[in-house]
């Protein structure tokens, strides 16, 4: 049904990882993303929300966070010999947030977002709770 991503909490923020990039050493611009469980949606708990991401939207987000990974580091490096490199993404949910901000969540393949934290649940029941946020038509306000 859906997949529950593990956090790893700091001090403002958690951080996950949703995927892989698999680049030449050569050239670590022409990346192949592999997205973790392909097929469920993804579940993300962090300490301002839950989010729950199809693996499009995971895989846009990958994508996005290697490169601000190049913006910062230019040339990732590696002591390994290999000539194809697979590396773990690690996303923060303040950059996922924005990431949210600056796509335009109407855009996007988001399955749901609820603001708050839910305490003991699992994830049938946040998925649950998701598609009755998404399905359930919006309520009109008549002036």
């Amino acid at each position: 049904m859906g997949h529950l991503i593990p956090v790893r909490d700091s001090k403002r923020d958690v951080r996950f990882i949703l995927g892989r990039v698999i680049y030449p050493k050569t050239n670590p611009k022409s990346v192949r993303v592999k997205v973790i469980k392909p097929g469920e949606p993804k579940v993300v708990v962090g300490k301002r929300g839950v989010y729950v991401l199809e693996d499009t939207l995971a895989e846009k987000v990958i994508r996005e966070a290697w490169n601000e990974y190049l913006k910062r580091y230019k040339e990732p490096g590696s002591r390994s010999g290999k000539e194809v490199i697979d590396r773990p993404v690690e996303i923060t949910e303040s950059f996922l947030r924005d990431f949210l901000k600056r796509k335009g969540v109407g855009e996007l393949f988001v399955r749901g977002f609820i603001s708050f934290a839910l305490e003991g649940s699992d994830v049938e029941k946040v998925l649950e709770l998701a598609n009755r946020l998404v399905n359930e038509p919006p309520a009109r306000v008549e002036t």
